[in-house]
């Protein structure tokens, strides 16, 4: 393949997904595992027998289980990494600062769907701001790992060719087949096409990386940030108080 516009923009779609899989698995795979481990020692009494939501066995671990736990997490990864991807340019700081920032968001997208008031494991898990603060944590960890991770393979992944196995480095987008996956990478193809394409217009150009497009996209992405945030804590007092 050239390494024209095509090449470039495919390289850096399969380095988020693969920096994407590798987050995910520490954070959610890992990460999961290791907070119902925890809960489960700090839960008393541990209810014999009980099931979570997700039909798990309260205190019984399982080969299968964490497997599919850490498949699960390094899949959402690589869909959380290309949306961090999607909005990178509106995202402040650098480095952890804007980790931080980007688990702050997915708190506020996700965040009740973890932390859900209707969610019957909440009331059984102990310390309950213990359980709280672990799994809200899994979203900051993400954060923390994937920002940098993207940034680094964005430099050092190898364009799209037959030679010397750069051709492997492509095979997370297989994952695009998944619905959730695919429509978040679609988007981005999509997007990346059409700014390419206003490169040809100058006034169109000048007025996308204008001062007036990083002001707005702040805005928006803040304001839905805080407003997401707002209803993730609405939950956790519900939960507390319950």
């Amino acid at each position: 393949m050239t390494d024209g516009f095509a090449s470039r923009y495919a390289r850096t779609l399969s380095a988020t997904m693969v920096a994407g899989l590798v987050a995910g698995f520490v954070a959610a795979g890992i990460g999961s595992r290791l907070t119902m481990r925890i809960l489960a020692v700090t839960t008393h009494p541990l209810p014999a027998g009980f099931r979570t939501e997700a039909e798990a066995q309260v205190g019984k671990i399982t080969t299968g289980g964490t497997v599919f736990l850490l498949l699960i997490g390094a899949v959402l990864g690589a869909g959380g990494a290309l949306l961090y991807l999607a909005l990178r340019r509106w995202l402040p700081g650098s480095g952890w600062s804007r980790g931080i920032v980007f688990g702050l968001l997915l708190v506020a997208l996700l965040g009740r769907k973890v932390v859900d008031p209707g969610n019957k494991d909440f009331q059984f898990l102990t310390p309950k701001p213990l359980a709280l603060a672990l799994f809200s944590s899994l979203f900051i960890a993400f954060g923390l790992l994937v920002v940098p991770l993207v940034e680094r393979f964005d430099r050092g992944f190898p364009l799209p060719s037959w030679q010397h196995w750069a051709w492997a480095a492509y095979l997370p987008l297989v994952l695009v087949a998944l619905p959730p996956i695919g429509i978040v990478f679609l988007v981005l193809a999509l997007f990346g096409l059409a700014v390419h394409r206003l490169q040809r217009f100058e006034t169109l150009s000048r007025l996308w990386r204008g001062r007036s497009v990083d002001v707005a996209g702040r805005a928006i992405v803040g304001v839905g940030t805080l407003a997401g945030l707002a209803f993730f804590g609405q939950g956790i007092a519900d939960i507390v108080t319950s």
